[in-house]
């Protein structure tokens, strides 16, 4: 069972903790300066992002040079 996030909860992300297929990560678009939130999905020694709403469009994109991992999910708490 995959876990659920939802607004609100609270992420720490750890960016020393290596980036390996089915982790969530923080990445950095560096043509927007902005970051999102995604899961990494590695295949045949390339990295996709696994959009985590299903009706996102484009749900997995490949990973390019204009993307930097910025980090790990390690923790999820809910906001109280």
């Amino acid at each position: 069972m995959e876990p659920k996030f939802h607004d609100g909860d609270l992420i720490f992300v750890d960016p020393h903790v290596d980036p390996i297929h089915g982790k969530y990560v923080v990445v950095m678009i560096e043509d927007t300066a902005e970051a999102t939130f995604k899961q990494l999905i590695v295949e045949e020694g390339r990295q996709y992002l696994k959009a985590l709403n299903p009706e996102w469009p484009n749900r997995i994109i490949e990973v390019n040079q204009n993307a930097r991992i910025c980090g790990v999910v390690v923790f999820k708490g809910e906001m109280v």
